[in-house]
């Protein structure tokens, strides 16, 4: 009976070490995406365009990474949660900051939406707005008509249309 009761204390143990350890990673990769990806400077987090190969001008982070869209969203909630934001996180706004166009995006299209999970992601156009995890450089758009998660992924211009040109499927 001694030793059933040492295993559970044990194993009880174990488990909540490991989510400790799942809770530290998720969080840790939401700072690293926040950090590498776009900045959250005082609660603000700034949308900005630039001009980008095949594809025009586009939307793109404070630190030039290409936005993108997902159809299945419908220019009304957002779907990409779970393993799906691993690849494509969102560009969430803190509870108490706001979103800010630089030069030559439309503040009137700017706004958020909240998430399954509570959190605040930037819209344009209605659009959430997510950064695709394998643009490893600024100002390359290779997740441009990738077709995962249930849909195919495209990049916004600052007039809030779509852009379905360029990509790996156009």
């Amino acid at each position: 009976m001694r030793r059933s009761r040492v295993l559970l204390t044990v194993a009880i143990a174990v488990v909540v070490v490991l989510l400790g350890v799942a809770g530290l990673f998720v969080w840790a990769y939401q700072h690293f995406v926040e950090r590498e990806r776009f900045t959250v400077a005082e609660g603000t987090v700034t949308i900005e365009h630039h001009t980008v190969p095949k594809l025009g001008d586009i939307l793109v982070t404070d630190k030039g990474y290409p936005l993108y869209m997902f159809p299945p969203d419908h220019q009304s909630e957002v779907t990409c949660t779970g393993n799906c934001a691993e690849n494509w996180p969102p560009i969430v706004v803190p509870a108490s900051g706001h979103l800010k166009a630089g030069p030559g995006v439309r503040a009137d299209l700017l706004g958020t939406r909240t998430a399954p999970n509570g959190k605040h992601v930037a819209t344009y156009h209605g659009w959430p707005l997510y950064v695709f995890i394998g643009d490893d450089k600024p100002y390359k758009a290779t997740g441009q008509g990738e077709v995962t998660d249930g849909g195919a992924w495209y990049v916004l211009n600052p007039a809030g249309d779509v852009v379905t040109t360029g990509g790996k499927h156009s």
